[in-house]
């Protein structure tokens, strides 16, 4: 398992333990991902930056704890918003991952935001799209994966694999579930 850290699939059918832990580095914005993939996101960044692309990492590692607490605010929003406590779970749970489903926990995924003053979200997107992938990271929840991956579209959202796992799930327009069960007959890493 360890020399296939950057390939551990997380969602609903395989999720992490409460205790799941990881070594982190804090990026200069104050989000922390697992140190492994440090080098290639500041690589990445800097890349877009010196193509013109003013990105940033709006969300890195989240603790199951803290995604737990992400879980409860958008449940007790929606509560406030008029809907009942059982719809406003059902609701959530198409929107927010549960503690222990989210590749955020792992420390390989990462939310990227433009800054607004210099790029737009279609730019940035654009770029990752085009991109990423030379870093080692891919776009994990795909429109056309939504009924694979059990994630809505995410443009937003990228995930570390390495960069030959990445060149080999763009240029055959994978996700990480279809790379798996083609590379190990499972979904499972």
């Amino acid at each position: 398992m360890d020399s296939m850290w950057n390939l551990i699939l997380v969602n609903k059918e395989h999720p992490l333990p409460k205790d799941f832990q990881v070594k982190l580095t804090t990026l200069p914005n104050g989000e922390a991902v697992d140190t492994r993939i440090y080098p290639a996101l500041m690589q990445l960044l800097h890349a877009a930056e010196a193509d013109g692309i003013a990105l940033y990492v709006s969300c890195g590692h989240r603790s199951y704890q803290v995604q737990e607490l992400l879980v409860d605010i958008n449940i007790q929003n929606r509560i406030k918003r008029g809907l009942s406590e059982k719809e406003a779970v059902e609701y959530v749970k198409k929107l927010v991952a549960a503690p222990g489903e989210s590749e955020h926990q792992l420390g390989l995924a990462v939310d990227f935001q433009a800054d607004a003053a210099k790029s737009t979200s279609a730019e940035i997107y654009e770029w990752l799209a085009l991109h990423a992938h030379m870093y080692g990271f891919i776009l994990r929840y795909s429109e056309e994966k939504v009924d694979i991956t059990g994630f809505r579209y995410e443009p937003w959202h990228f995930r570390y694999v390495g960069i030959e796992v990445a060149k080999v799930i763009y240029e055959k327009e994978l996700c990480l579930e279809e790379y798996l069960e083609e590379k190990y007959g499972s979904k499972e890493s």
